[in-house]
């Protein structure tokens, strides 16, 4: 179990015990958590989206596809919803959302990747996208379409509010002196630099330094904001970086804060540290 054990998880103590019995196991199963019980284990952080529900997520031919909220049990959200222990599905944020007829039969699936998956949903019975200007009105379409209207007033200058599990996050684009300016104005940020998103490690490496450390914290479960030094500024707005040298990147998000198409990238995120 140790050489075979998930990308995300960590084995901290291991014990095998022989025991006799008389019981004859033929099948197996999780039982659920008895209630009110002291639970004294580390509270997972959350998991950036793995490479399997990334494919989904761009498939056209998948019921999840473009939708920003795929989750397996190798990724999604824990720490950003979790209330209270055990992580069980009613003791998060989700709960609310209850699992239509196909996510349940995956959750009870042994086989399945999404096995005992807590933040299992789908298009049908799970959180909803949409997208309104700062008057009120609602884009009507589907969720690529929303992502596609998303990316094209990100293009005009538009500064977009994304919802997450902690409150807003303030997009823009980060190749738009312009747009950042007005986002420095607005978020009263006049100094500090501004993350940026970038759609893969190859575009990071034409405009940053970075090292074979931090390529790897990248491709971790976790897949962290880091911080370094710019290499070349190339068409990126002067005003990301404030008055500081470094700058911040992400390379995707956890998939309950949202999701952007390939296409879209050198965005602009304001994130608190």
């Amino acid at each position: 179990i140790h050489h075979r054990k998930p990308k995300s998880s960590e084995i901290i103590f291991s014990e095998i015990k022989e025991i006799e019995t008389a019981e004859i196991f033929e099948n197996f199963f999780i039982k659920p958590t008895e209630k009110n019980i002291f639970v004294d284990i580390p509270l997972t952080p959350d998991f950036a989206t793995c490479e399997s529900c990334e494919t989904e997520l761009f498939n056209e031919k998948n019921p999840r596809y473009f939708y920003p909220f795929t989750t397996c049990t190798q990724c999604g959200p824990r720490y950003s919803i979790t209330k209270k222990f055990p992580f069980e599905r009613e003791n998060t944020a989700i709960e609310v959302f209850k699992m239509c007829p196909n996510c349940l039969a995956e959750y009870k699936n042994p086989d399945d990747v999404r096995f005992h998956s807590q933040t299992n949903s789908c298009p049908n019975c799970g959180i909803q996208i949409w997208l309104k200007d700062n008057l009120g009105n609602e884009f009507k379409g589907s969720n690529k379409e929303i992502f596609e209207k998303l990316a094209e007033e990100l293009s005009k200058g538009k500064i977009i509010a994304l919802k997450n599990t902690a409150g807003y996050l303030l997009m823009c684009d980060a190749t738009n002196s312009e747009a950042v300016s007005e986002l420095r104005k607005r978020k009263r940020r006049p100094t500090k630099p501004f993350a940026v998103l970038f759609s893969g490690i190859s575009k990071m490496q034409e405009y940053l330094e970075i090292s074979e450390l931090q390529i790897q914290h990248f491709k971790s479960s976790e897949s962290p904001i880091i911080v370094t030094k710019i290499k070349e500024v190339k068409d990126l707005a002067i005003e990301v970086f404030g008055e500081k040298e470094g700058i911040s990147f992400i390379e995707k998000f956890n998939k309950i804060v949202g999701s952007t198409p390939k296409n879209i990238e050198k965005f602009i995120i304001p994130v608190k540290r």
